[in-house]
């Protein structure tokens, strides 16, 4: 999957689906169900794009998320029927994009040809799931997994970008025969924290372990999303989520330069809410350093599961080692400063 950048609070998408032509199956005209998705508030998609609705500050408050060209989704419902392949249910692809303010517009076609047809029936229920392949979709529930350890990916600009084959998305929708598309409103099922993170001083920071920890709550592992609530649950014990930063140079470190633009590490955690957290970086030349991600009253942050946070500030200077110096470098999180243990 292309993929882009990620978000704190929201952003609101809108999907326009084409393909009007009908099909002659047993002797009579069968119309392709025409689909239109948005993401609701509170919302995000595929692919990030660092633009969006801001504040008063200037700082983005919603991010505006982009569908990328050849995205997948599968739509699954309890009537409509394929009739390419007689399942109820059909994979669509991104055709075009069109982005516009905190909005993103696209276009869909079909996998196959036919893709999902209306019948005889009078009420249609449909299912819908992001990515396409990875994700197990019913008429009852979507169930997913997000990995306790996690890789970064290039873009089409060679840029490294969170996988976001780890951002799940679900939506429903019921209609009737139309020719009108038929809405289909994505909620996020995952919760994103980005982390900046620059060089202080005049080196630069080399990064070989970055783990973040829960002492309460779980933080990747299978869950499921029930299709007539959209709500998410876990069975899942699993409190730790790390990234697999060996892939980001032939040395096996992210390598964060002084005088350069902060690099960013996305990690992805299940849809559920938790807190309790606490990052652990290992490299070099500052040994491991720890990160409650608590105020300042010592009370730790709480994250509400589908939505994307921001942890700004992290610097990693090659002072502390050179000095000695045990120094609090100010790091924001949900608007709290946090420090450095």
């Amino acid at each position: 999957m292309a993929l882009k950048r990620t978000m704190q609070a929201a952003c609101l998408l809108a999907l326009a689906c084409g393909m009007l032509a009908g099909c002659k199956k047993d002797g009579g005209e069968k119309a392709n169900v025409q689909f239109s998705a948005a993401t609701k508030a509170d919302a995000t998609r595929t692919a990030y794009s660092g633009e969006g609705q801001t504040s008063a500050s200037g700082s983005l408050v919603k991010e505006r998320i982009d569908w990328v060209v050849d995205d997948a989704i599968t739509i699954l419902s309890d009537k409509a029927v394929n009739m390419t392949t007689g399942e109820k249910w059909g994979d669509y692809k991104i055709l075009t994009v069109a982005a516009n303010g905190v909005r993103s517009k696209a276009t869909l076609k079909p996998v196959d040809v036919n893709s999902l047809q209306w019948g005889e029936e009078g009420t249609y229920k449909f299912y819908a799931r992001y990515p396409a392949d990875a994700t197990k979709l019913t008429e009852t529930s979507m169930t997913a997994t997000i990995p306790a350890t996690q890789q970064m990916k290039k873009d089409e600009n060679d840029k490294w970008v969170p996988d976001m084959d780890n951002a799940f998305m679900f939506a429903t929708a019921t209609a009737t025969n139309t020719k009108d598309p038929v809405e289909l409103d994505f909620y996020p099922e995952f919760t994103a924290l980005q982390f900046e993170i620059g060089a202080g001083g005049n080196g630069e920071a080399k990064i070989s372990s970055f783990t973040l920890t829960s002492t309460s709550d779980p933080l990747a592992g299978d869950f499921s999303v029930a299709c007539a609530t959209g709500a998410a649950s876990t069975a899942s014990t699993t409190k730790t989520l790390s990234m697999d930063v060996t892939n980001r140079s032939d040395a096996g470190v992210l390598v964060i330069k002084a005088g350069d633009e902060p690099s960013t590490v996305t990690l992805f955690a299940l849809p559920t809410d938790f807190t309790n957290l606490t990052l652990t970086v290992v490299g070099q030349p500052f040994g491991t350093r720890t990160l409650k991600l608590a105020d300042k009253n010592g009370n730790m942050i709480a994250f509400t599961g589908g939505k994307k946070y921001w942890i700004k500030g992290l610097n990693l200077p090659e002072l502390l080692e050179a000095t000695g110096e045990d120094i609090n470098w100010d790091v924001e999180a949900r608007g709290e400063s946090i420090y450095w243990d």
